[in-house]
């Protein structure tokens, strides 16, 4: 794929985004609204430092940040964060598939090579200091971060503001925090904001349909992390509902 770069905010060279590429045997070629957001997001960056995308579930944000983190490693090193281990694994799968980028890990036992081109990283384990401090305040050039909703948190404020110098872009479904703060205190401008409406008319995603199941739960002692219910406390909550008979039929 050759890349958008940008140096000194200026435009050199602008990709053939329409390439196929192969995505476990089969071809993939983007659609037309990921090729829009990918071109905005490193646009934009020649204008502000911390930019916010917006997805549904299902159109593909993964893609998109995995073709922008191959845009910008073309001119430094490139840290994707995530907070769960599967967001991390389909991160660094996806970045290959789409990208044939190799990734390095930090996380737990895992320590990132520092000298890999694109790194992807635990936000619980790169948000303490000696974690951190392996890294230098302007290691990288870019900082991805998923499920950017959680942004505001303390953990994910600390990584940022460590790597402060680095263009940043923040992806969610879901930009609309339960606690009301805005994420605006931290992005700068909306590189893109993608309808889930839009995408069910354009027939890129199915239709919705809604199914009810009437259940006696309490969730008021569940406690809010991050602008969202703990997954724990959560998960906890509803486990007796979910393995009831009455759950299944």
């Amino acid at each position: 794929m050759s890349p958008l770069i940008f140096l000194s905010g200026r435009l050199i060279f602008k990709p053939e985004l329409k390439e196929t590429h192969n995505w476990g045997g089969m071809a993939m070629i983007l659609r037309p609204y990921q090729q829009e957001s990918i071109e905005s997001v490193l646009r934009k960056w020649s204008e502000f430092n911390r930019l916010l995308g917006v997805a549904p579930t299902g159109s593909g944000k993964t893609i998109n940040f995995a073709h922008i983190a191959n845009a910008r490693a073309q001119t430094g090193r490139v840290l994707i964060l995530a907070h769960r281990d599967e967001l991390i694994d389909q991160a660094r799968d996806k970045l290959f598939a789409a990208c044939a980028l190799l990734t390095s890990k930090e996380k737990a036992e895992d320590y990132a090579d520092l000298d890999a081109g694109v790194v992807v990283g635990s936000v619980q384990t790169l948000s303490r200091n000696n974690r951190l401090q392996r890294f230098a305040r302007d290691h990288f050039h870019t900082v991805i971060v998923d499920e950017a909703h959680r942004t505001l948190a303390d953990s994910y404020l600390r990584i940022l503001n460590h790597f402060n110098h680095a263009k940043t872009l923040g992806v969610t479904a879901t930009p609309d925090r339960g606690d009301r703060r805005s994420l605006g205190q931290y992005y700068e401008d909306i590189a893109f904001e993608i309808s889930l409406l839009d995408l069910v008319k354009e027939r890129w995603l199915c239709p919705i349909r809604i199914k009810t199941v009437p259940l006696q739960i309490d969730i008021s002692k569940v406690g809010i992390r991050a602008g969202d219910y703990s997954e724990e406390e959560i998960a906890q909550a509803l486990e007796p509902m979910l393995s009831s008979p009455s759950a299944r039929r």
